[in-house]
């Protein structure tokens, strides 16, 4: 049996990467995990160390099991759906027995100390000359006409510098933010025309941040609208929306992108700082990777990151590229509207392991001679990646499911997933593609006969011959049946064949996670039947008199503040009917307009709310019908 040592724990705000060394023998499997490694067809050495963890004081849960590396000679996995600013103890047990104890992070650290109210670019200025910890700048309505510039300016932990907006007020900063070699500062509320970065420095200082927050800012920018760079880590961005102000796509200006975050020899020293948190942001525009950066071939980079609730518009490259080492990253619950290359982007994963589920995909529209992928793979993945309940939807005949784009692909476990394409529905094409991969319940559509999968250099027609090949026992080759799919909506049509042909995997779709699987057993893909549709939401009042269509527009407030607008027309009756895509939890309210005649006199209907389940949110992404019948 295995000995461990070495526990080491790094927390985010609700999840915990678990790593230890060990020596000795891989077996025998924990009798806690012997029905879970059979059931979700694990490899047995994954069971020979037991994973539990508790609140401080509370009862002891059992985990997922974790990866063993027998590369490095550990164990490494994650906890999931733990709660903010939480203490917690974590038990280990192999041959002799690991406690550890670690406090997730605050997602809402204070700022308790200093208010300046500010009301023009002089104020903003001077408040910024003169800022010490606990300081909280409250910016009033109005336009600033400056830069931000802060460097070695920090805040602590458990009380942060604000730089935010004040109660009620709607500030517009025309300028760039750029946080330099700082610390636990807090950027909240603003609408900013301008690029928002935070840096850190390599050579000869190796000065590297951590700790900023960038939360519910509107931002436009014609270079990246966030950027993070040299050595920067355990960076919060949440809720924000950002527009890059191009008419086309451009290299690398990605809504957030990084650079370098391991710094340039690698030398970030503190192990037990993730990369960064990025949650329920929505990016617009067209761009090159909705959340990418680089370098994707440092096994230092995207390490013990989480990616979640997040909507990209269009992105030509991939919507969201977590790429490289990827000890214990997790992308989940992102809406990928649509992508000219790939929804979800793991190439590389170096180290392992990567959790990628719950994602939707969706790929029609064809602007690259290559074609569109659910998820790009490959370039010597060695490390394990987990691809469970995710749902890509592809139109043309170009369009994939997972596909190696370089060589190299190992360790791949596949479950509950539907790839729905044009072409190969999997292609992992190169010689080195199939080293102990593993793919089973999941729905796999090729709207093309003559393909269906390829690996290394055989094509398997059907999956009568990909079960041959020992995948897919309990795979489906058919047409998923989502209900609307041109219109975002990607839960499951009453005739689905998806629907309770999923297995069980727990702490991921039971009752110790928030999708609980509601039938006899799972569904595939990334929303469980019915799970994905809210109430429909109806706007009533008087809103026109006349006869026949009218332009309709709905303004819709975020929480957080954002507003966005959505426009249509109504039909012969007068009703107007439009599916609402939604990640981002939390309380919305809207006002529905029409125009009354030629003249567009607008009459205002009363205003209407609905709400998103939080947190997690157990419906990513939810779809609410918006209904304007017209009286």
């Amino acid at each position: 049996m295995a000995t461990i040592n070495n526990l080491l724990i790094t927390p985010t705000f609700e999840c915990a990467g678990i790593v230890c060394d060990y020596t000795g023998t891989l077996s025998p499997v924990q009798p806690a995990y012997a029905d879970l490694i059979s059931s979700v067809g694990l490899p047995s050495a994954d069971g020979v160390v037991l994973l539990e963890y508790r609140e401080l004081g509370g009862l002891w849960k059992l985990g997922f099991p974790m990866w063993c590396d027998t590369r490095l000679s550990q164990f490494k996995g994650s906890i999931f759906w733990l709660k903010p600013n939480t203490s917690y103890e974590v038990r280990l047990t192999g041959n002799n027995e690991l406690i550890g104890t670690f406090t997730t992070r605050n997602d809402n650290p204070p700022s308790n100390g200093n208010e300046v109210l500010v009301a023009s670019t002089g104020d903003l200025t001077t408040a910024l000359s003169s800022l010490t910890p606990r300081t909280k700048i409250l910016l009033q309505s109005g336009n600033y006409n400056t830069n931000i510039f802060l460097q070695n300016v920090s805040g602590l932990v458990d009380n942060y510098i604000t730089i935010g907006a004040a109660p009620n007020a709607s500030p517009v900063l025309n300028g760039n933010v750029d946080f330099y070699l700082c610390n636990y500062l807090r950027l909240s509320g603003l609408a900013i025309n301008g690029q928002v970065q935070i840096r850190g420095t390599d050579s000869p200082n190796f000065v590297y941040p951590y700790g900023n927050i960038i939360e519910d800012c509107a931002i436009k920018s014609s270079v990246q609208p966030i950027k993070l760079s040299y050595g920067v880590s355990g960076t919060l961005i949440q809720r924000n929306d950002l527009t890059i102000n191009l008419s086309q796509w451009s290299p690398d200006i990605s809504g957030v992108w990084w650079w370098k975050l391991a710094g340039e020899k690698g030398g970030r020293g503190d192990a037990t700082k993730g990369d960064f948190v990025i949650r329920y942001n929505k990016v617009h525009g067209p761009a090159y990777d909705g959340f990418g950066g680089g370098e994707e071939d440092d096994f230092k980079t995207a390490n013990n990151c989480d990616v979640y609730g997040n909507e990209v518009d269009y992105a030509y490259d991939d919507c969201v590229s977590v790429e490289g080492g990827m000890q214990n990253s997790r992308v989940w619950g992102n809406l990928c509207k649509q992508s000219a290359k790939a929804g979800i982007a793991n190439c590389p994963v170096l180290i392992g392991p990567a959790y990628n589920f719950r994602n939707i995909s969706n790929l029609t529209v064809q602007d690259r001679p290559d074609g569109s992928w659910s998820n790009k793979l490959g370039n010597n993945t060695l490390g394990r990646l987990y691809l469970f309940h995710n749902t890509s939807y592809g139109s043309h005949s170009m369009t994939q499911g997972p596909t190696a784009t370089n060589n190299g692909l190992a360790n791949l476990i596949s479950r509950n997933n539907i790839w729905q394409g044009g072409r190969y529905v999997v292609e992992f094409g190169h010689s080195g593609d199939w080293q102990n991969n593993s793919m089973d319940y999941d729905l796999l559509y090729s709207s093309d006969p003559s393909r269906f999968v390829k690996v290394m250099n055989t094509q398997y027609t059907n999956i009568a011959a990909f079960r041959n090949f020992g995948q897919e026992i309990h795979g489906i080759q058919a047409e998923p049946k989502f209900k609307n799919p041109a219109n975002l909506d990607f839960s499951l049509d009453t005739a689905s064949p998806a629907i309770n042909k999923g297995v069980i995997l727990p702490f991921f779709n039971d009752s110790q996670s928030p999708y609980l699987y509601k039938d006899t057993a799972p569904d595939m893909g990334a929303i469980e039947y019915n799970e994905g549709v809210q109430p429909m939401v109806t706007f009533t009042g008087q809103v026109s008199a006349q006869a026949g269509v009218r332009p309709v527009s709905i303004t819709i407030t975020q929480p957080g503040g954002t507003v966005e607008t959505i426009s249509g027309a109504t039909d012969a009756n007068r009703n107007y009917s439009i599916l609402y895509v939604q990640s981002m939890p939390g309380d919305y309210s809207a006002i529905a307009k029409a125009s009354e005649d030629a003249l567009y006199l607008e009459a205002i209907s009363q205003p209407a709310t609905f709400s998103i389940a939080s947190p997690p949110p157990t419906k990513l992404p939810s779809t609410i019908t918006l209904l304007v019948n017209i009286t």
